[in-house]
């Protein structure tokens, strides 16, 4: 059976696997069990979220979620300034 939607939560709990489309074009296929980590990378990648959030989203330590990213050559850091600042306060606190 195939289900379309746009609820990553909901196509966790329901699939086996998880194809992603973007515009009508296959991306990539998952299981289920990456579905969180993979979409919590693109939007590290993106710059939606800094590290310590996407680890914390990811569910895993920081360590293993910046060694995950390190592996796909993803940089680490890619902060201005202000940015650079605001992440060590969140880390500091």
């Amino acid at each position: 059976m195939v289900c379309v939607t746009h609820e990553m939560g909901f196509a966790r709990r329901v699939a086996d696997c998880v194809i992603f489309m973007d515009e009508g074009v296959y991306e990539r296929n998952i299981m289920v069990e990456n579905a969180q980590l993979n979409q919590t990378v693109d939007r590290f990648k993106s710059g939606e979220l800094s590290l310590g959030k996407a680890a914390k989203l990811a569910n895993i330590s920081l360590v293993e979620f910046g060694e995950h990213v390190s592996r796909l050559g993803i940089p680490l850091v890619n902060y201005d300034p202000s940015e650079l600042e605001a992440e060590l306060d969140y880390f500091n606190e």
